[in-house]
């Protein structure tokens, strides 16, 4: 799904050829691609931390950011090759377009593997008892509609009878009957398999009892039980998040319009820092593994740092001084990098395996959104409307880290699990 877009995306008609329809066509490529991603990327991460080995679940489920930081360099180094190999005239007409289609060397690589992944047993097993447990609630519920519709029954009959014996019970004497009259042996209690019970709550229609008897939703059953820990997983990703678009993302603009460096050296640094982060990830998965830091304690440790360092590092922005812009974009990077390396694995642990991959990517990809993605146009449009260049954007920063700090403690206070590996 993601590759199927990004290679189309290369073959798309130019605006003089069909007009308007190219930049919808593009519109509609690239929502597939955001969409793909975002439900392939959290769920990948979620698969690799449930078939590994109980002793690297950190270091294994940080793949899939180790190959987020590969992915990042290699198209980082094709945009370089392309600007320094095409002349700029045909950049713009068929330059461009080359990354788009090499996309389907990874196609092909992402589909044979796809079609070769087996279900892992850890989900297997979580979604059996998930499912047990539904259907024990539904037995319970119609057992509930049973009683009450045998309860009013024998209360009618009861009123029936005196009724017909010419005793006109008043209301208070009515309503004191059942409690007073009916004893143990007036509630019924039945031994309902799942279709029957399905056909008692439906009214006795065999399609609904059917269609009852199959329901299941995952989100529903996430909503239910995990909704404080789907609220969590977002405020802690806030920093991470944040951070992440702001070093490759937003500093490379930054740094062109306010500090005055070339684009292609923002480039280089980018590369750089992003070849140090994908370094530094397996790091955090291998400490966390060894139990040398536990991964929330180690997030909580960054995230106050973060804090700390988000406005001064700014004002040496300021300076507009090549090594200090460089040097600060690259510890921002790893830092990072490090609470990315045992994102996989924290956020994992708040969620049973049969809901755990739509908890991991509900939670993942709104706080990727609310808090990274809108970080660069939060970020411009303090610097737009209040006219702080550097400080307002490292207040932004220290903001997101406040809110990682708190959401991590109480991760441990309500999903102590989130502070262990395996």
């Amino acid at each position: 799904v993601m590759g199927i877009p990004t290679v189309l995306i290369g073959c798309l008609p130019a605006y003089e050829h069909i007009g308007l329809a190219a930049p919808i066509l593009l519109a509609i490529l690239r929502l597939v691609q955001g969409l793909a991603m975002g439900g392939e990327f959290g769920a990948a991460m979620v698969y690799l931390h449930e078939i590994a080995d109980p002793r690297f679940k950190a270091v294994t489920g940080s793949l899939g950011y180790i190959s987020l930081g590969i992915g990042v360099v290699i198209g980082i180094l094709m945009v370089v090759m392309i600007i320094s190999l095409v002349p700029p005239a045909g950049l713009l007409v068929w330059g461009w377009r080359l990354p788009f289609l090499f996309a389907i060397v990874t196609l092909v690589a992402a589909a044979m593997l796809r079609y070769n992944m087996p279900e892992s047993t850890e989900f297997a097993t979580s979604r059996e008892e998930i499912d047990e447990d539904y259907h024990r609630r539904l037995k319970e519920q119609a057992l509930k509609h049973s009683n009450s519709r045998n309860l009013g029954s024998r209360m009618y009959s009861r009123s029936r009878s005196q009724s017909d014996a010419g005793a006109v019970a008043s209301p208070a004497s009515f309503h004191a009957t059942p409690s007073k009259d009916l004893g143990r042996d007036d509630v019924v209690a039945v031994d309902l398999d799942t279709k029957d019970a399905a056909a008692v709550i439906g009214g006795g229609d065999g399609e609904s009892a059917g269609s009852l008897e199959k329901h299941y939703v995952p989100v529903l059953e996430l909503l239910r039980g995990y909704w404080s820990g789907l609220a969590l997983q977002m405020g802690y990703e806030a920093w991470i998040g944040g951070s992440f678009y702001l070093g490759y993302s937003w500093l490379p603009s930054f740094f062109v319009t306010y500090v005055g460096l070339p684009t292609m050296l923002t480039l280089w640094m980018v590369l750089t820092a992003m070849i140090i982060f994908t370094f530094v990830v397996p790091v955090a998965g291998i400490l966390s593994d060894r139990g040398l830091l536990r991964p929330v304690n180690a997030t909580i440790g960054i995230c106050v740092v973060a804090a700390g360092m988000s406005v001064p590092m700014f004002l040496a922005f300021q300076t507009k001084h090549l090594a200090a812009c460089w040097l600060l974009q690259i510890v921002s990077l790893c830092m990072t990098a490090y609470t990315m390396g045992i994102l996989p694995v924290i956020c994992s642990n708040i969620y049973p395996a049969g809901v755990r991959i739509s908890g991991f990517n509900l939670g993942y990809n709104l706080g990727m959104t609310v808090f990274g993605g809108l970080t660069p146009l939060v970020m411009t449009a303090i610097q737009t409307g209040t006219g702080s260049i550097f400080i307002g954007p490292g207040l932004w920063m220290t903001l997101m880290a406040v809110i990682s700090v708190v959401c991590s403690v109480l991760l441990l206070k309500l999903y102590p699990l989130t502070n262990t590996v395996n």
